[in-house]
């Protein structure tokens, strides 16, 4: 890693901390109550919404009673995925089927805010319920089942957890699925694809048995936990985040090249941590793990001795 690097992730730490201890301080000191009693609804709404910014005059749209944009052409916009022209947009409480021909070959998941269920069905049928959600929209095009939240709403006071079940065919094989989960949760029972990416900005991805040829897991603030087994390489990456990978093979199937920066890695039971220290393990595999930590852990335990 450069200085430069260093430097910031160093400056982004110290930041961070520094936050957490004056909002502690200001939520003794009654700082929340004294928000809400200001007649700046933004300050305090995005508390409870999410992905907010100012595009516009909002002199001209805080025109309801109670502060809350009525408004839908200009002030505070969620910018999150683009809407697909042409595709439903599911909001509210719902239960949907969704109409495919073909085969289905990529998933791509976007959890958004949301508490998100993976399950296999007992069917080739795909479905979608939600709860409490607000712009979701799932289809399939090209072979690619596509799920993501693609609200650009104003300021909304929504209570209760946003859930969303989604039900694939049973013991379906993908070509590629790409999990992303921004800020919420995801959590998949079984998985069988020749290519897993998982991403976690600042939620959670578990899944309880993978089987995958190749892996990409990228924890930015977020945690990822996944179980089975992997058949290819691996690019594992944590920067304030957690990974935890637990597999059914030895350690000795693959080669290693570990990262370890400011954060910890622990690769079957041997830990590896201090200021930019690299490490190559050469076991004459066929399979590679490149490993790198930069604030956060990474650990990968092994069921086989």
């Amino acid at each position: 890693m450069k200085k430069r690097t260093k430097a910031g992730l160093i400056a982004a730490g110290a930041c961070i901390l520094t936050g957490v201890v004056l909002m502690g301080a200001g939520s003794i000191a009654g700082g929340f109550e004294q928000v809400e009693e200001m007649d700046v609804p933004w300050l305090w709404n995005t508390s409870v919404s999410r992905y907010y910014r100012y595009d516009d005059d909002w002199t001209d749209d805080w025109d309801d009673d109670n502060g809350i944009d009525v408004d839908h052409d200009d002030g505070y916009h969620g910018a999150l995925l683009e809407k697909v022209e042409g595709k439903e947009t599911l909001s509210g409480d719902f239960v949907r089927q969704v109409e495919y021909a073909g085969t289905l070959r990529k998933l791509e998941a976007d959890a958004g805010a949301y508490s998100l269920l993976i399950e296999e069905g007992e069917d080739n049928a795909v479905r979608i319920r939600g709860e409490n959600c607000d712009g979701i929209q799932c289809y399939v095009k090209d072979g690619t089942l596509y799920l993501k939240d693609v609200a650009h709403h104003h300021v909304t006071l929504r209570s209760g957890e946003r859930k969303i079940e989604l039900t694939v065919p049973g013991g379906i094989v993908w070509d590629k699925v790409s999990l992303d989960a921004a800020a919420g949760n995801i959590r998949i029972g079984s998985l069988n694809a020749d290519r897993l990416e998982a991403e976690a900005a600042a939620g959670n991805i578990e899944v309880e048995q993978i089987a995958v040829r190749s892996l990409d897991v990228s924890a930015d603030l977020g945690n990822v936990s996944l179980y089975g087994s992997l058949e290819g390489d691996a690019e594992v990456e944590a920067s304030m985040g957690n990974v935890t990978l637990g597999l059914n093979q030895r350690a000795d199937a693959f080669n290693y090249e570990v990262r370890a920066e400011m954060g910890t890695i622990r690769l079957d039971g041997e830990q590896f941590t201090g200021i930019d220290r690299k490490t190559t393990i050469q076991n004459r595999a066929d399979r590679k793990m490149e490993l790198e930590c930069s604030m956060g852990s990474i650990e990968i335990f092994f069921e086989q001795g």
